[in-house]
């Protein structure tokens, strides 16, 4: 996963924009490979991984790290129910 960084003093971000998340399907589908689900699976795990960077959660420091996995593991619970209910 690339970090964009925020705009600059010269050029800053406009307000209400936090940013993009960009998901590369071949890339979703090795790593989906690789752990054991489908790319479905992948492409929404990336993008509540994406949402939650765009927020401002981070994981380099282990309680961060905890906080932003668990927040990432109740969204995508969310999707699922919100997806057993259709």
């Amino acid at each position: 996963m690339d970090e964009l960084r925020p705009g600059t003093e010269d050029r800053p971000t406009p307000a209400g924009l936090l940013g993009d998340i960009v998901v590369c399907p071949q890339v979703a589908a090795e790593q989906a490979v690789t752990a054991g689900h489908s790319t479905m699976e992948e492409i929404l795990l990336l993008t509540a991984h994406g949402i939650l960077h765009l927020l401002g959660f981070d994981h380099a420091e282990p309680d961060e790290e905890r906080e932003m996995f668990g927040l990432q593991r109740d969204i995508l619970i969310g999707f699922a129910m919100s997806e057993r209910g259709r």
